[in-house]
């Protein structure tokens, strides 16, 4: 799955570059939980986020996102999976 992300750049600064993220795609898992028909599912996820510049040229992100897993009415059992999840990364 690819994210778009939009710089919030009234808020950026050097070494600060927040950020809002989102995007949508299609997952099949072996994983099921009581009420959840289908093993195809759609996976929205929301989030916000930053990239904060280090000493060196590689910068570090933080994200905060909000994730989705249900098949979308495709089947009459249709209970989502909702999560949260931190993201702390390095690009290099």
């Amino acid at each position: 799955m690819e994210l778009s992300l939009y710089y919030i750049n009234m808020l950026a600064s050097k070494t600060f570059k927040p950020y809002v993220e989102g995007g949508i795609g299609a997952i099949y898992t072996d994983f099921q939980v009581d009420g959840q028909g289908l093993r195809f599912n759609f996976n929205p996820q929301l989030g916000i986020g930053a990239e904060i510049a280090a000493s060196s040229k590689n910068p570090f992100l933080l994200s905060l996102r909000l994730h989705h897993v249900s098949n979308g009415g495709l089947d009459k059992d249709n209970r989502g999976i909702n999560s949260v999840t931190i993201n702390v990364g390095r690009f290099f």
